[in-house]
């Protein structure tokens, strides 16, 4: 039948569907009240796509699949003549479920493969019913598919907050989204629905009626099918409950037992609910049929319309929908089938004080954590509730509580609660204990020493045993408030407890780290990881008190890379891809080494890679290490505008925040700002490179002639130094800051040859020019002139300037390169040098996980450098990149 009263929205989609066809993808989202015709809008959708030539997916969130991974986007993937993916790929995403940023990687890549032979249109009705896991894929699919011939279409309820809100609010800064929000028809289009059905106009009287459907065309179809007299909004119960009226006893039990199931349901569950066979229930499966409630699709039976079945449901005496639920819920539990299916009916039923729901929820959650994270948060919150009056159980399932939160990345959420159940349920000192040692491990993570220590020193904890007070113990130990960090065990501590070992690891290394002895801090974090990881394995879930083996890995790397930066570049190439939600620390460190290097537009990429898994995942825990970086590099950049925005969102709590200040302070030539920094950075500057923060304040204390500054700033890179032997970058600092003060900084540049720190090199050729310009004039503008190219080559536009003021005040002129040459903004000579790298490998064919294997970055960064070089390109297309490829390298290879 023809779609009417929607000309104006049908126009929409085809307008979208045409750009996208010739690369230009969108996101449309039809939102409206139940049976508004979302679904026929949508029907239509697929046709005209079809005629258009596109391979079209299609799904149907439905209200279970909130419990299942994937089960909402997955039939898209897999549906129609030819699927989006190909069986073996499809089963492949099995792995992947509970590594979400790897599954949308994956997803991303195996969809922009499949576009290049023809334009794709991704559908999923219901959107609002989706699982987590399908939102979190779709929240990130169309902005890592910019360039792709790729549209997405999705339908839902009016929710301001649903999962359509939150998809569309992820990708509309990359890719367009159309709203299209369905009003209720016209009482012309509504007649013509009718004259549709019927075939022939509607009668006066039956006119009269539509009137009441208020525009809603399936209340409307329902009044025309419906040979009552009652009205449709209000009395849609009554027609069914007429249609009904000549069904056998049998179709009623079975509506209704579906009815509570939910819109879709096995037979053999409504028999088990009904108490009858699934033979007995044949016939009526087939009157419902014939009576246009249900639709039979084999496996599964559903309603035609949640409409109807919400108004069989409500046919129900409200006890004996408890009952049903109740004793479907039990069946769950007795048959081994779920917590998570059971949970849904439990919570229909659950009153406060409900131990034995509580328990079932509680189960629930568990076991969903791992990848149905929203429902879990839902689950753990519903069973607390039912028991938090209960003093012998409301403790326990509090913490549960702050363990679901903890473990999802909801660590504002875990914080705020744990604060709130242990005013209003503190419990035991036991129960003090472990709801702080559950938050720890994040606020060390985090840096926030100042949560840290008074956690960790919580005295209602006092009272606790001795293994969980010496946990707490080696907490405050990480904050310098317990000298005797390692070795700190009582006599009551068993000498093998898993956490406490590694534990005095971490202390160790945070005592070594006090003491500027960076191999020994990365020696020591690495049997601590090492440590954390056994104990993993050894125990069921993870020890209260115990930070994720990974985290502490991020700081072997941060340490190891200040004295073997090679070994640093080792670990983080095994370690990064193992674990998603540890994306954004793993692009963190790799950023780290990159502006520990020198590298400054390898470390702004990695930096920005950061803050988008951080995104993605929801979880900023290393976001103001990460603004400390982009900060550090705005400035080398002169991009005072990005610096002032990234330092706007460091956390106050943050140990960058004061060394940051003191940059920017000497970026505007303070005269105290030397002296101040050195103050500000007097133990470990937080994410930034010590002897880098350090030569910063020699050379400003030189340049202002404050020798006192100078000295001090000398004396602690020569502790520094001393501290780290074998590592050549605070060796050269050093050297720069102590020839700094006699006037000759030459012997830093051949010991910063071999450290790989480019950009102290630099400074120090720099400084080296500065020293003997006055008497070896020649070989000073060798040397600064190396420094300029050094500078030059690394993107330090502070570095090139200040070089270039001192030749011009030697009268020397020199040009920028990179002002002489200005990049064009399209074509192949557009292309940065990675970006070319990136176009090269995939117009040879490669993937991008391949193609990030072999440049060492990750997929996500191979995506960046790809997705811009479409752009500059004028590119869609893999097929039509290669070709671009190949017609601009076969005189420029």
């Amino acid at each position: 039948m023809p779609l009417r009263g929607r000309s104006g929205e049908v126009s929409t989609v085809l307008r979208a569907l045409r750009a996208g066809r010739d690369g230009e993808p969108a996101v449309l989202i039809v939102s409206g009240e139940a049976g508004i015709g979302k679904s026929a809008l949508l029907d239509t959708a697929v046709e005209q796509a079809d005629r258009l030539g596109y391979t079209i997916g299609t799904a149907v969130a439905r209200d279970g699949d909130r419990i299942s991974p994937l089960s909402s986007l997955g039939p898209a993937l897999r549906s129609g003549r030819e699927p989006l993916i190909d069986a073996d790929d499809f089963f492949g995403l099995a792995a992947l479920t509970e590594q979400p940023l790897w599954l949308a990687e994956r997803l991303a890549s195996l969809l922009a493969r499949r576009s290049e032979k023809d334009p794709l249109l991704v559908v999923v009705d219901d959107l609002q019913w989706s699982d987590p896991l399908s939102v979190f894929v779709l929240r990130l699919l169309p902005a890592r598919l910019p360039a792709h011939r790729i549209c997405w279409l999705f339908a839902t309820r009016d929710l301001p907050d649903g999962p359509a809100a939150t998809v569309a609010d992820a990708v509309e800064a990359t890719v367009p989204v159309h709203r299209i929000a369905l009003a209720p028809l016209s009482g012309d289009a509504v007649l013509d629905i009718a004259a549709d059905r019927l075939g022939h106009p509607a009668g006066t009287v039956l006119a009269q009626r539509l009137a009441t459907a208020a525009g809603n065309p399936f209340l409307a179809a329902q009044i025309v099918e419906d040979p009552g007299d009652g009205g449709a909004a209000d009395g849609l119960v009554d027609a069914v409950r007429r249609r009904l009226v000549p069904a056998s006893q049998r179709c009623h039990l079975l509506l209704r037992a579906g009815a509570v199931l939910g819109e879709r349901f096995s037979l053999a569950d409504a028999a088990q609910l009904t108490g009858r066979t699934v033979a007995d229930l044949g016939e009526a499966v087939d009157e419902a049929v014939r009576l246009g409630l249900l639709t039979d699709a084999g496996a599964v039976l559903s309603f035609r319309h949640d409409l109807l079945r919400q108004a069989v449901y409500q046919t129900i005496a409200p006890s004996v929908r408890w009952s049903m639920h109740r004793a479907f819920a039990e069946h769950c539990v007795t048959t081994g089938r779920s917590a998570a299916e059971a949970a849904p009916h439990v919570l229909t039923t659950a009153s406060p004080g409900d131990r034995s729901a509580a328990a079932l929820l509680r189960t629930a959650a568990l076991d969903l954590l791992a990848t149905m994270v929203i429902t879990s948060i839902t689950f753990i919150r519903h069973a607390d509730a039912l028991v938090a009056d209960d003093r012998s159980l409301s403790p326990e399932l509090g913490r549960d509580v702050v363990r679901v939160l903890s473990l999802a990345r909801h660590h504002a959420e875990a914080r705020d609660f744990a604060d709130e159940i242990l005013r209003d349920r503190p419990g035991t000192p036991v129960h003090v204990a472990l709801v702080q040692l559950l938050l720890l491990p994040r606020l060390w993570a985090a840096g926030d020493r100042d949560q840290l220590a008074r956690r960790a020193a919580d005295e209602r904890a006092a009272g606790a045993a001795a293994a969980l007070r010496e946990r707490l113990t080696a907490w405050s130990a990480l904050t310098g408030a317990v000298p005797e960090a390692p070795g700190h065990q009582s006599a009551d501590t068993p000498p093998d407890d898993r956490v406490d070992q590694p534990a005095d690891a971490v202390a160790a290394a945070v005592t070594a780290l006090g003491r500027a002895e960076q191999a020994l801090a990365g020696h020591r974090y690495a049997e601590a990881a090492a440590g954390y990881r056994q104990a993993r394995e050894l125990t069921v879930g993870s020890e209260p008190g115990a930070p994720d083996p990974a985290q502490v890995e991020i700081r072997e790397i941060a340490s190891a890379a200040r004295h073997d930066p090679q070994a640093a570049r080792r670990t983080l190439a095994s370690a990064r891809h193992a674990d998603s939600w540890h994306a954004a620390e793993y692009a963190w460190a790799r950023a780290d080494l990159e502006f520990g290097a020198g590298r400054l537009e390898a470390a702004r990429l990695a930096a920005q890679e950061s803050l988008a898994a951080m995104h993605d995942l929801g979880d900023p825990t290393f976001d103001g290490r990460v603004r400390a970086i982009l900060v550090a590099v705005a400035l080398e950049r002169t991009s005072t505008a990005e610096a002032a925005r990234h330092l706007a969102a460091v956390p106050r709590t943050s140990a960058d925040l004061p060394v940051l200040r003191g940059l920017l302070a000497l970026r505007d030539g303070d005269p105290a700002a030397a002296a101040t920094l050195l103050r500000s950075s007097s133990s470990a500057p937080g994410s930034l490179w010590w002897d880098d923060v350090l030569v910063r304040v020699a050379v400003a204390a030189h340049r202002s002639g404050d020798t006192a500054t100078l000295e001090a700033a000398a004396r602690r890179l020569g502790r520094l130094a001393a501290a780290n032997p074998s590592a050549a970058g605070p060796a050269g600092a050093a050297a720069l800051a102590e020839g700094l003060l006699t006037g000759d900084p030459g012997r830093a540049v051949a010991l910063l040859r071999t450290s790989g720190r480019e950009l102290l090199l630099a400074r120090a050729e720099e400084e080296t020019g500065r020293a003997v310009l006055a008497t070896d004039h020649d070989g000073a503008l060798a040397v600064l002139d190396r420094a300029l190219t050094g500078y030059e080559q690394l993107g330090s536009d502070a570095g090139a300037a200040r070089v270039l003021r001192v030749l011009h005040r030697a009268g020397v002129r020199r040009r920028r390169r990179s002002a002489a040459e200005p990049r064009p903004e399209t074509g192949w000579a557009a292309l940065t040098g990675m970006e070319r790298k990136v176009a090269l490998l995939i117009a040879d064919g490669h993937t991008n996980r391949e193609a990030a294997a072999r440049l060492v970055l990750s997929p996500n960064t191979v995506a960046t450098h790809l997705r811009a070089a479409y752009r500059k390109l004028d590119v869609n297309s893999r097929v039509r990149l290669a070709a671009r490829v190949h017609e601009a390298t076969r005189h420029d290879p």
